[in-house]
């Protein structure tokens, strides 16, 4: 496989925009993304011979239907998604792969792109191998994981960020009421995130649930006016103590 000079990026949301910006300080660039009032076709032919990569930042919904639309060529045809397999890349493309960053993009909180970690995948080796350099050109870290690993890969990363998140913005509320800065907590959270270097999350587990503190768990619960939030209440510290038993 010829080394990688030119990369066409199909997509322009955030992900597809990022992208863009990190990486034509490195390679030649070409751009497509949607237009028109109903959105569902590229402008013109997507180019088959001017291009070593193309890299599909597009919804899950769209990959099967826009690879599809990719002509057949040397080029490999990957995207980025965490929780769409290799197969929904149509099977005309015979070098296939993912290319997925493990990381939030987040308008206005764009991570440095030497800080995320890249889970690959490929239908075979060259195009792993290409994979691999695109990330060693930029500077950025890689693991190798199979479409079964990484569909358990993002459920655990929406359990621990999006979730953790929902938690972070109910804690926040709950500061509100009282006329409580949220700034107070940021250390606490900076200290939990560090404290993860040192071992499993199930050591570090502490407060009333691990402890058993009926007294209080009772207290903070009364304390709670909704009650759906109260039922996450009751079933974090229920799941809490009956990984502790």
């Amino acid at each position: 496989m010829p080394p990688l000079k030119h990369i066409t990026i199909i997509g322009n949301g955030k992900l597809g925009s990022y992208m863009q910006r990190e990486l034509s300080r490195q390679y030649s660039l070409k751009v497509l993304f949607r237009r028109g009032s109903n959105g569902q076709h590229f402008p013109g032919d997507i180019p088959s011979n001017e291009t070593d990569l193309y890299i599909l930042c597009v919804s899950d919904q769209a990959i099967a239907e826009v690879s599809e639309q990719i002509p057949a060529g040397k080029a490999p045809v990957v995207h980025v998604s965490g929780a769409t397999p290799l197969t929904e890349i149509a099977p005309k493309h015979s070098s296939r792969g993912i290319w997925y960053p493990l990381m939030s993009f987040a308008q206005g909180d764009e991570p440095e792109f030497t800080s995320i970690p890249f889970c690959l995948e490929a239908s075979d080796g060259e195009t792993l191998d290409l994979l691999k350099g695109l990330c060693l050109s930029m500077k950025a870290g890689y693991y190798e994981v199979d479409s079964a690993q990484r569909k358990v890969l993002h459920l655990a990363a929406v359990m621990a960020q999006n979730f953790s998140n929902h938690l972070y913005q109910l804690a926040y509320e709950q500061m509100q009421t009282a006329g409580l800065d949220f700034s107070m907590m940021k250390p606490l959270l900076r200290q939990s995130v560090e404290r993860l270097s040192s071992g499993p999350p199930r050591d570090l587990q502490t407060g009333p649930a691990v402890r058993h503190d009926e007294l209080t768990i009772a207290a903070h619960r009364k304390m709670i006016e909704d009650p759906q939030v109260s039922e996450i209440y009751r079933l974090i510290t229920q799941s809490i103590q009956k990984k502790h038993e």
